[in-house]
């Protein structure tokens, strides 16, 4: 199932508000699923979503292996 541009910014929406209010498992299930949708009609506007939704994902493994190994 292809998804439209615009509905994807729920999903981006949801994303930052949960990453803000520091639900992680929600923010991280909008990035799997922003992620996971092919996309009907490709934009800046979605190719900035799913970056950010990357991006959250690095974020997220980064600190986790600072955490569990220590600085390097």
């Amino acid at each position: 199932m292809n998804i439209k541009r615009s509905l994807f910014l729920p999903k981006y929406s949801a994303l930052l508000l949960c990453d803000e209010y520091g639900k992680c498992d929600k923010a991280l299930d909008m990035g799997m699923t922003i992620r996971a949708f092919p996309v009907k009609i490709p934009s800046r506007q979605v190719a900035t979503y799913i970056d950010y939704a990357n991006g959250y994902f690095r974020q997220i493994d980064v600190a986790t292996d600072h955490y569990l190994n220590g600085p390097k």
